[in-house]
């Protein structure tokens, strides 16, 4: 979740990433950073991110993701 807080004036929301995070946290920092600071999204749409989407039926899952790759073993 990337998110404005609902109801608290200039409270932001991250939470939720995978153990990837240490590789897109610099990234979502400077989202979050330019939505914080100047109203933008550093020309990322964050709308799949959103809060509400889970209460809209709408999740959103990567189809890239890793449990979309078949299993392998460093063994085989």
């Amino acid at each position: 979740v990337l998110d404005r807080v609902p109801g608290v004036e200039g409270a932001f929301v991250f939470t939720g990433d995978s153990g990837t995070s240490f590789k897109t946290s610099p990234a979502v920092g400077a989202v979050l950073a330019d939505w914080m600071t100047d109203g933008g999204n550093a020309g990322f749409d964050v709308t799949p991110f959103r809060a509400t989407r889970f209460a809209e039926g709408d999740p959103w899952v990567d189809p890239t993701g890793y449990t979309s790759m078949p299993f392998q073993s460093v063994s085989r």
